[in-house]
C-alpha cells in the first residue's frame, strides 16, 4: 500500500521542521518516488534506488508534491516561491505555472474534482494592515480552492497558525488543522465549521469512505472525529476505538503523519521515534 511507505518517508521531512507537507509521493505505478529537496524534486527508482533526474524550476524551497488525478506521468508541486507547477516526471519537462503570489505551504489535488486543488499559503499581514486576529504582524495561514485549468484562486478561509490539509474523499469538503482547531469548509453551502482539541493539532487523515477524521497532536495521541462531514450527523469523538479498550497513544513524540490504508482496514501514524504504528 503506497500510503504506507509515503507515511513513512514523510518522516524524514520533519528536522528542520518547514513550513511544508510531506513531499514525497509515489507514482501511480510504483516505479518512481518523487521527494522534495530544497529547490529541486528528486525522480528517483523504486526498482534500483538510483536517482534519475531532478526537476528544476522552482526558486525557492519545493514544500509539497501531488500527483495528477487523471494523468499517471504528471505530478504538482507547490513552493514557497508562490507558484503551483505541473511536471512530466517522466520526461522531466515543466508543463505549467500557476502563480499564487504568496508561498505555498501545502497542496492537495481533489481526486474527485480533477481540476480542483487546494492550497494553504501563508501571509504576513502589512504594517497598519487590518488584523483579522488582533495579535499584529504574525504570520497565518489561507485555504483557498485553486482552479488548475484557469489558475484562478479562492479563499476559503483563514487559520491564525500554520494549517495542514486535506479533502473529504468525495470532494465535498475541505479540511484543516491549524492550533488546536479542526476547521472544515462545506462547498455546496459555503459554509465553515470549527471544532477544538484539547492539544495542538499536527496532521490529519479522511477515511476512504469518509465515516471519520483521523488527526495526531502534539503530545503523541490520535483521535477520531465521527459526523463532521457535510450530511452526516452531530460531531463526536474518540480517542479510541470500542475493541482497543485505552487510548490511541503509542507515540512518545508528536505525530507528525496518519495514512488510512486504501481499504479503510487500518490506520497508520508516524512520529518523531521514526516509527510506523499500525492500527
Amino acid at each position: 500500500d503506497r500510503s504506507l511507505w509515503c507515511s513513512v518517508l514523510a518522516q524524514m521531512h520533519v528536522e528542520p521542521p518547514l513550513p511544508s507537507g510531506a513531499g514525497v509521493v509515489f507514482s501511480h505505478d510504483s516505479r518512481f518516488v518523487l521527494h522534495c529537496a530544497e529547490e529541486e524534486i528528486q525522480v528517483t527508482s523504486t526498482a534500483t534506488g538510483e536517482q534519475i533526474h531532478s526537476l528544476v524550476g522552482h526558486t525557492d524551497l519545493v514544500t509539497d508534491l501531488a500527483l495528477h488525478s487523471k494523468n499517471s506521468s504528471q505530478v504538482y508541486s507547490s513552493s514557497l516561491d508562490g507558484t503551483i507547477r505541473l511536471w512530466d516526471f517522466v520526461e522531466a519537462s515543466l508543463l505549467r505555472t500557476i502563480d499564487l503570489v504568496d508561498p505555498v505551504s501545502f497542496l492537495c489535488i481533489i481526486n474527485s474534482r480533477p481540476n480542483l486543488a487546494m492550497a494553504c499559503t501563508l501571509k504576513k499581514l502589512p504594517e497598519g494592515g487590518e488584523d483579522v486576529y488582533g495579535d499584529g504582524c504574525k504570520p497565518h495561514s489561507c485555504v483557498s480552492s485553486v482552479n488548475l485549468k484557469n489558475g484562478k484562486r479562492r479563499q476559503l478561509f483563514l487559520c491564525r497558525k500554520r494549517a495542514r490539509i486535506c479533502a473529504s474523499p468525495d470532494g465535498s469538503a475541505a479540511l484543516a488543522v491549524a492550533g488546536r482547531t479542526l476547521s472544515i469548509w462545506d462547498f455546496n453551502k459555503s459554509a465553515l465549521t470549527k471544532l477544538k482539541h484539547k492539544e495542538r493539532l499536527t496532521c490529519l487523515a479522511v477515511h476512504p469512505d469518509g465515516s471519520c477524521i483521523a488527526t495526531g497532536d502534539w503530545r503523541g495521541e490520535i483521535v477520531l472525529w465521527y459526523g463532521c462531514l457535510p450530511g452526516q450527523d452531530q460531531a463526536t469523538t474518540k480517542v479510541a476505538p470500542p475493541k482497543s479498550g485505552g487510548c490511541m497513544h503509542w507515540h512518545a513524540h508528536p505525530v507528525r503523519s496518519l495514512a488510512f490504508t486504501t481499504d479503510g482496514a487500518h490506520l497508520m501514524s508516524g512520529g518523531e521515534e521514526g516509527v510506523l504504528v499500525v492500527w
